[in-house]
């Protein structure tokens, strides 16, 4: 790399996999670092570093330039996708707006200069719940298993939130495990499925469970679509009577007339 008065070198280790370079190209990169070489000291851009893209916001975003905005983190895959977090004690800063710029015009500058690498800017929070629930975002999170001592967090999702949380390749994930400093596993949350034999046999049992109403009656009311004691309530007498278990059971339950003796008169 040609910088006028000295050279330079981009190492393969610090080339984007996704980008080629020409002879005679202008490109952006960060001064790594400055090492002994065998013809003296050397030069060492890089354009896949993280603080690249951290370097492209403070030139970019006054407010981070200045102070007032803090980047508290960075997870970079080069080329695919990059999660920076922000922070500001402005209250009346917001950090993420602001790095996003009007009409997300500084966002896109910066995006630009990545060759379409996708950025997410995430606001940071010192609660590691928030935190990841902000750099997970927008996938809908449902339950939190923190794990302080061994900084590990275990978080359940329903299953079509689960590969949204989880990104392209677990790319997602992985990315907010960088990001945070905490070990992240995802999951989705088991839901169990109840056959409809199961359903009917809870029905019945609820309906068992109101003093005066026999299990079988309670079989019998479910049967014929009365799964409630609100519906029974609304049921007609005559609906009633025709049910077995039901209507035939009143009939039983009435004794019939002792006959008549002979010598009665």
């Amino acid at each position: 790399m040609d910088l006028g008065k000295y050279e330079a070198l981009l190492p393969n280790r610090e080339r984007v996999p996704t980008e080629e370079y020409q002879i005679g190209e202008r490109i952006r990169c960060y001064v790594k670092a400055v090492e002994n070489g065998l013809h003296g000291p050397e030069i060492i851009l890089s354009r896949a570093d993280p603080q690249f893209v951290i370097k492209l916001f403070q030139l970019e975003v006054s407010e981070i330039s200045d102070g007032t905005i803090e980047v508290k983190g960075i997870a970079r895959e080069p080329g695919f996708r990059t999660k920076l977090a922000v922070y500001t004690r402005d209250e009346k800063v917001d950090p993420v707006g602001a790095c996003v710029g009007l009409r997300g015009q500084r966002v896109k500058n910066i995006v630009r200069e990545l060759n379409n690498e996708k950025v997410d800017i995430i606001r940071w929070d010192p609660n590691i719940r928030t935190f990841i629930t902000n750099a997970l975002a927008p996938a809908k999170l449902k339950t939190f298993e923190i794990d302080e001592a061994r900084k590990r967090v275990k978080i359940l999702t329903s299953e079509d939130q689960l590969s949204l949380a989880i990104g392209k390749r677990g790319q997602n994930a992985r990315l907010t495990s960088k990001l945070t400093g905490w070990q992240v596993d995802i999951d989705a949350e088991h839901v169990a499925h109840v056959g409809f034999e199961e359903k009917m046999a809870a029905l019945v049992q609820a309906l068992a469970a109101i003093p005066g109403i026999t299990p079988e009656q309670a079989a019998s009311l479910v049967r014929h679509g009365l799964t409630s004691l609100e519906a029974l309530l609304q049921a007609e007498q005559s609906d009633l009577a025709e049910m077995p278990e039901i209507g035939n059971r009143r009939r039983r339950s009435r004794k019939p007339p002792a006959p008549k003796s002979p010598d009665a008169s």
